[in-house]
Order: C-alpha cells, then sequence, then structure tokens
C-alpha cells in the first residue's frame, strides 16, 4: 500500500475525512411489507427507490432493497423516495432516510384505486 492510500484510509477511519468526499459510496438497507387497507399481504408490488433500486413484493408482502440483484451497490445513504406500484392499488411516494449500515423499515398501506 502506497503512503497516500494509506494515510487517506486512517483519515477516514479517525473520522477526518468524509468517505463521500472522496468518491467512495455508502449504502444502508430499506425493508418492509406490502399490504392493504384490510392488512392483507400484497404480492408483486414493484417497489424502487429513485429508479437506482428495485425489488418487488413476496406472497407475504415482504420485500427488501439491498445490495445484491436489482441493486446495484445498494441503496445511497441519504434521503431517498421510496415508490410503491401494484395492479389495482395506489400508494404515495414516501421520503426514507437510510443509514450507511442500517436497516429502515418502512411499512406501506396500499389502497384500491377508486377509493
Amino acid at each position: 500500500m502506497t503512503r497516500a492510500v494509506l494515510a487517506l484510509t486512517v483519515l477516514v477511519l479517525t473520522g477526518c475525512v468524509n468517505p463521500n468526499a472522496i468518491g467512495v459510496q455508502q449504502y444502508g438497507t430499506i425493508a418492509g411489507h406490502i399490504y392493504n387497507l384490510k392488512s392483507q399481504p400484497i404480492n408483486g408490488a414493484l417497489v424502487s427507490v429513485s429508479s437506482l433500486c428495485a425489488t418487488y413484493s413476496a406472497p407475504d408482502g415482504s420485500y427488501t432493497l439491498t445490495q445484491g440483484p436489482g441493486c446495484a451497490g445498494g441503496v445511497p445513504i441519504g434521503i431517498q423516495t421510496l415508490t410503491v406500484t401494484a395492479n389495482g392499488y395506489t400508494a404515495p411516494p414516501q421520503q426514507v432516510s437510510v443509514t450507511q449500515g442500517q436497516v429502515s423499515i418502512v411499512q406501506v398501506q396500499m389502497t384500491p384505486v377508486g377509493n
């Protein structure tokens, strides 16, 4: 390791340098459940974050947006907009605060279209 890289590593680890300022992206996770007004799970709802990361809800309504398929590096830290779409249902976008290495839990109750 060169001295410059070693010095920068020490500065980041000690909190003297913000890793985002040097192009190191940090990620977190958003997870929860999608359900209807009767608290029944909604399977197959498309859950996305600012078109950066997307997944579908499972049969039990659960979803997880994290590093892996559909989420290249993970959900970037900071305030993100969570959008959920499902046939026959609607839900407003939600602002979510994503923290490095943490799971932000977001439960989404969807309303039938036309209600």
